[in-house]
Order: C-alpha cells, then sequence, then structure tokens
C-alpha cells in the first residue's frame, strides 16, 4: 500500500500594521530655547511588534531635508524620536479589555522658529510617523524598519500645531549695549539742556 505524501501547509502571520493620530502638546505655547513634551496615540491592527520607532518632525520649508511621506514629498527636520517597547495587537488588547493603544511621547529640546517672521509668534507644524525608513541614527541605535501588512502605510502619520514665542532676551548683547548708549547719551543732552536754561 502505498502513502500519499501530506499536503504541504503553509501558514501565514499577518505582519504588524501600525496606525498613529491625535497629536498633543503638555503646554499650548512655548518659549524658544524651551522644552516641549509632543505625544501620540499609536495602536497595532497586525502581529506583536517591539521596538516601534516614532519620529517627530519640524514642517521646514527652506531647510528641511526632503521626506517621502503619505501625503507626497515634504521639507522636514527632525527634532525628535521615541520607541513603543511592545505593540500588541489592538484585537488582542481589546479581548482583554485594556485599553486598545499606546501613547508615545518625546521632548523637544530647544525649541526654535524654523521660518523668518516678523511678528511676536509663529504658528509652527509638526509632523510624526510611526515605523519610518530608518536613517543613519536609528540605525546605529540597532533600530530599523518592521515589515507592515501589505505594506499599507497611508495611516503611518499624524499632524498638529503648536505656537512658538520669540524669547525676546535673545536680542545680542551688542545691541542692547548700544541702545543703553542710546539712552545714557539722551539723558545726558537733556540734563546739559536743563542746566543752560537754568543759566
Amino acid at each position: 500500500m502505498t502513502l500519499r505524501e501530506p499536503v504541504t501547509a503553509t501558514l501565514f502571520i499577518k505582519p504588524s500594521q501600525f496606525v498613529i493620530s491625535d497629536m498633543v502638546f503638555d503646554k499650548q505655547s512655548a518659549l524658544e530655547g524651551s522644552d516641549v513634551n509632543i505625544s501620540v496615540t499609536a495602536w497595532n491592527e497586525g502581529n506583536y511588534a517591539s521596538d516601534v520607532l516614532v519620529v517627530f518632525y519640524i514642517i521646514d520649508p527652506t531647510q528641511g531635508d526632503a521626506y517621502a511621506t503619505p501625503e507626497g514629498v515634504q521639507r522636514l527636520t527632525r527634532i525628535a524620536n521615541t520607541t513603543v517597547p511592545l505593540m500588541a495587537p489592538k484585537a488582542v488588547l481589546e479581548n482583554a479589555g485594556a485599553w486598545p493603544s499606546y501613547t508615545a511621547t518625546a521632548t523637544w529640546e530647544n525649541v526654535y522658529i524654523p521660518v523668518s517672521t516678523t511678528q511676536d509668534y509663529e504658528d509652527v507644524k509638526l509632523y510624526a510617523m510611526i515605523n519610518p525608513a530608518a536613517e543613519q541614527v536609528d540605525i546605529d541605535a540597532g533600530i530599523k524598519a518592521q515589515d507592515e501588512y501589505l505594506n499599507e502605510k497611508d495611516d503611518n502619520d499624524a499632524s498638529g500645531h503648536i505656537n512658538i514665542v520669540k524669547d525676546k532676551s535673545s536680542t545680542p548683547s551688542f545691541a542692547i549695549g548700544l541702545i543703553g548708549m542710546s539712552v545714557a547719551a539722551l539723558i545726558a543732552a537733556i540734563g546739559t539742556s536743563l542746566r543752560r536754561e537754568e543759566e
């Protein structure tokens, strides 16, 4: 009796599928040179994943580098990043009665306005991506981009706005010195004029 060869079975394990949304800040506006904490809500609609990279950028139309994004090529400057250590599938978390998403937070240090402006403040747009193409700094840190289900990355980005206020104390010291000397000269001139009138 001849036995049939077993039918080869393949098990398809769906890769991860990351999503982010709802960018928020720990303050409504920030002074130049200060720090701002930026957070996005993140979840995973695919399989388990670990050390998932989230990178934050500012829209910088003049000096930013060109990045390919789901919205097309944009000029961005990278300002912060973080990783989510473990991302369980959203369905698993929901079945366990747990909150089905994670919060990814990073700090933008030494906040600045990326464009020239004559106003006292500027509305700055920020952008975030989860699982972007790894840059050299990420590779050096041992982080790499992860496969996603059917490479669907249309939901891998989020954006938000924050007002950055100019730091008036950043006026150059030589300018302050010139202003001080001008004021002193004016006071001296007024004093001389008053003395002449008294005489």
